[in-house]
């Protein structure tokens, strides 16, 4: 959707609640569960790929809207906000002076996962010569997610657009060779067309994530997957059970 929208922003908040007893002789407040929403503005088209067909079938039908916001621009080390939400409102406006627009609301249901990049999307590419993509934390990343070892979560989110079923895997290890005998921590198997997005890890047990984090295909596929595998920060955002 990066072509079609021009604006991104999600806004996180938390109620303060009045916890007065009759004794008190100044006002006490407790905090509430925080919220978040999200909010998109962009073009209005009506493509194949473009948001009206992709997003609008969205609305009133019960499917979430699974997103990710680069505020500093695709790259590794680049922090990306993912979140996933009910699509609350879908609204043009026409002007005689600008081109039709597009807005879009989003009530975030769960988390907002603030996290680091670990590859380049759109650059770092699946397809049926490259069936596996390896970073190392250590040389890629800034402190402190370059550390030999990391407490966190390992964010996934893929689309598979190949043409067949295929099957997805995200591993991390003490150096590459590790890492690709490693278990998985997520995996996935998608039919063509068919989005995920998940993390490994919770806040109450997050995974020791080692130097290298892979991601692999059970086979090749037969045309490009956009991926984008980062490591999660428990510190920012909303994290479940945090």
């Amino acid at each position: 959707m990066s072509c079609y929208l021009r604006e991104a922003s999600i806004q996180l908040t938390a109620n303060a609640m009045d916890a007065t007893p009759f004794c008190a002789a100044v006002k006490e407040y407790i905090e509430d569960f925080p919220d978040a929403r999200a909010t998109i503005s962009g073009f209005y088209d009506t493509s194949t790929a473009g948001p009206v067909r992709v997003l609008l079938p969205r609305f009133g039908r019960g499917r979430f809207l699974r997103g990710v916001i680069c505020p500093e621009g695709y790259g590794i080390d680049k922090q990306v906000q993912a979140f996933q939400g009910i699509l609350t409102n879908f609204s043009t406006t026409r002007s005689v002076s600008d081109i039709q627009n597009l807005s879009l609301d989003t009530q975030i249901s769960g988390g907002v996962y603030v996290a680091q990049a670990l590859n380049e999307f759109l650059a770092d590419q699946l397809d049926g010569a490259t069936t596996s993509y390896v970073v190392d934390r250590t040389t890629a990343l800034s402190a402190p997610y370059d550390a030999a070892t990391y407490d966190g979560l390992l964010y996934f989110t893929v689309y598979n657009g190949s043409g067949g079923s295929l099957t997805f895997n995200v591993r991390h290890g003490a150096g590459a060779a590790a890492a690709a005998a490693a278990t998985p921590v997520i995996t996935t198997t998608l039919a063509d067309g068919e989005v995920y997005a998940g993390v490994a890890g919770t806040s109450a047990n997050p995974i020791t994530v080692e130097s290298h984090v892979r991601v692999d295909v059970g086979s090749a596929p037969g045309g490009t997957v956009d991926f984008l595998v980062a490591l999660v920060d428990l510190e920012l955002g909303l994290v479940p059970g945090s």
